[in-house]
């Protein structure tokens, strides 16, 4: 077993929508068993396969099904169809369940597998139990299973009652997405809430069978109304450039900790950062860190700050009052809640909370009030509340794994009370969880599901990693608004300074294009005041950039913008082979260029992608983000380009007049 497998607590409301995109798709198989036999369907049956119709109550009664006799050598029925090779989107839905037994027979077992022409693929597995073994897939090659299946990291219900008994068939569907990104799920799991599994795996892309497995199970095997449909890509939706940048900020010292605002200023504005994370530590009337510190790197860059109470503040008032200088000067983004109360806790109304303290009480309160008095201030109420950050770290429910304490939640604090409106997240590149140097690193990182193996999205308000509070299901992980105020990589060991500039460079396109709206890396240059960061920095100790600075640099120089474009195009194009570790990002900028944003993240080696446009495009131009700002290529008039990706982003400008109707 390994991490790669995701619970997803999918609303019935998500499934019925993959559904419906189904429908819309070119249909490859379309099975109900009520309708003809094997043959007359077109599949090929071996072992003790027959078609049969139960006794069961009429409401629940499924009709005629196809049936696998309990207690039989293993056998298959097996539907070939016409090859779908890499499909922009594969849905499979099948019915299924269990002619008689136990609702919760561990011993029973359905399963299914999606095959290439060689009979490699993939396996998916339904136990008739709940645990974390439940639900499971696998890699198929030459028809055989690898037997090293991949559990759920937390328990699925998936028990159901016999057909017999009135339990009817379940449906379980399988998406895929281009580049191997699958989900398997069904809306009656966890007894009718919804569950299921999530993995990425590019091992197979092309498909041409079902094989639907009859193994020696103590009660009977049944499948019935099986669907595969593909759909073909649609265009993408660009995102403005100016957005993306805008995303793009950092965190720094200033002069109370001996880096003169002069040279803060010179970094700031050679990497293009938009926003720089800031609060009321340090600052104060005589200086060397006052207001005027931070209103004068904003005119003097444009960044904007997140404010925050920082390491143990508790001065709400006087993060407001500053606040609002900030805010009348156009140099206010957000608020922020205490930094890693974990480490740091604070002192609130004469009650102790976080760090040491046996509760997060004080914690609570203090970010409830913070979000209180900035949506209670009319200067202020405009600027987003983002949450402490470490939610994870809980001792005791307090509900700060929430944005808004739900219903029924069980929490400390009441129902309904509110803390943020953006989530805060510390998911550092490397973890105890994930410690090497790998392919996906950044990616990895990004994810806002229980696949990601540091200190991320799930962590801190999924499943909390102190106490394993339980917060948000994976489906609404996946649209959580969420900010990251430290991330980054320190050079040491296998990481040197050329991987930690590729994995900065990749954390901030992986970060926006899996839906975190600002990222925060730390840091700036490397610390002088204290230990232990002597190796964080995009700039080293004496201001001289690091490779992570250069290429920074040329990427916010290629995709540089004034504002948004009235209104963002999209562009109809396709990405062929689609190995894991391949990503992508549209972007568009204000006089309507697109530029499309192709990266790598593979530690080793290199995979030639072929990009396919829609139609002939003329005066396209390539850059390269760690060669230089100017293009690197100029294609004649084409609609398909070969790319070579190793380690970094291509940065394709494509001229807007040829977006898709």
């Amino acid at each position: 077993m390994n991490g790669t497998s995701i619970v997803r607590l999918v609303a019935l409301v998500v499934w019925l929508g993959l559904a419906a995109r189904a429908a819309s798709a070119q249909a490859l198989v379309e099975a109900d068993f009520s309708k003809g036999d094997f043959a007359t369907l077109g599949w090929k049956a071996e072992g003790a396969w027959d078609v049969f119709e139960y006794p069961a109550p009429a409401g629940k009664n499924p009709g005629r099904v196809a049936r696998f006799a309990a207690n039989q050598p293993d056998g298959t029925l097996t539907r070939s169809f016409a090859k779908a090779n890499d499909p922009a989107r594969l849905t499979l839905s099948l019915d299924y369940g269990w002619g008689w037994g136990d609702a919760g027979q561990q011993a029973d077992a359905v399963a299914f597998q999606l095959l290439d022409g060689q009979r490699n693929g993939y396996l998916f597995e339904i136990h008739r139990c709940k645990t974390t073994w439940a639900v499971q897939w696998g890699r198929v090659a030459d028809g055989k299973p690898s037997g090293n299946n991949v559990w759920a990291p937390i328990e699925i219900d998936a028990t159901r009652a016999a057909v017999r008994d009135g339990g009817g068939l379940g449906t379980v569907t399988v998406t895929r997405e281009a580049g191997g990104a699958w989900t398997m799920s069904s809306p009656g799991w966890n007894g009718g809430r919804g569950g299921g599994i999530t993995f990425t795996d590019a091992t197979t892309n092309s498909f041409e069978q079902i094989v639907l497995l009859g193994t020696r199970n103590f009660d009977e095997q049944v499948f019935n109304r099986i669907a595969l449909t593909v759909a073909a890509a649609e265009p993408v939706q660009a995102r403005p450039a100016s957005e993306f940048l805008g995303s793009v900020g950092i965190v720094t010292t200033f002069p109370d900790r001996g880096q003169p605002l002069e040279k803060t200023i010179e970094m700031v504005r050679y990497c293009g950062f938009r926003w720089v994370r800031g609060g009321i530590e340090g600052v104060t009337e005589d200086g060397p860190t006052t207001i005027q510190t931070y209103l004068d790197l904003h005119r003097e860059t444009g960044a904007r700050f997140s404010w925050g109470l920082v390491s143990g503040g508790t001065d709400v008032d006087r993060l407001l009052r500053t606040g609002r200088v900030l805010a009348d000067a156009g140099a206010l983004l957000a608020f922020e809640g205490n930094n890693e109360p974990n480490n740091w806790g604070v002192t609130y109304e004469g009650e102790k909370g976080g760090g040491g303290a046996p509760s997060w009480i004080a914690v609570a309160k203090l970010q409830r009030d913070l979000y209180r008095r900035v949506k209670g201030d009319p200067a202020l109420a405009k600027y987003p509340v983002w949450s402490i950050s470490e939610s994870g770290g809980q001792t005791d429910n307090v509900g700060l794994q929430f944005l808004e304490i739900p219903a029924g939640a069980g929490t400390l604090m009441p129902e309904g009370t509110k803390y943020a409106d953006s989530v805060n997240v510390h998911n550092y590149t490397y973890h105890p969880g994930s410690p090497g140097v790998e392919d996906n690193k950044t990616w990895n990182a990004a994810d806002p599901t229980s696949a990601c193996k540091v200190d991320g999205l799930f962590g801190n308000h999924g499943r909390t990693w102190a106490k394993q509070f339980a917060g948000y299901s994976e489906a609404e992980l996946r649209t959580l608004p969420r900010v990251t105020t430290e991330t980054g990589t320190t050079i040491g060991g296998d990481i040197t300074e050329e991987i930690q500039g590729l994995n900065l460079l990749s954390t901030y396109l992986a970060q926006f294009a899996r839906g975190w709206s600002h990222t925060a890396v730390y840091l700036l240059r490397d610390r002088t005041d204290e230990a232990g960061n002597q190796s964080f920095g995009f700039y080293r100790a004496d201001y001289t950039p690091r490779k992570g600075a250069v290429y920074l640099h040329n990427l916010t120089t290629i995709l540089a913008d004034d504002g948004p474009p009235a209104a963002p195009a999209r562009l109809q194009y396709t990405l062929r082979p689609r190995p894991a570790t391949v990503h992508d990002l549209l972007l568009q900028k204000r006089d309507g260029t697109f530029f499309l944003v192709v990266w790598n993240e593979r530690l080793r080696g290199s995979d030639e992608i072929t990009l396919r446009l829609e139609k002939r495009v003329a005066g396209m131009t390539i850059f390269d983000p760690t060669v230089g700002t100017n293009p690197v290529s100029s294609p004649g008039e084409t609609d398909t380009l070969t790319l070579s990706l190793s380690d970094h982003p291509l940065v394709i400008a494509i001229p807007g007049r040829f977006a898709a109707e």
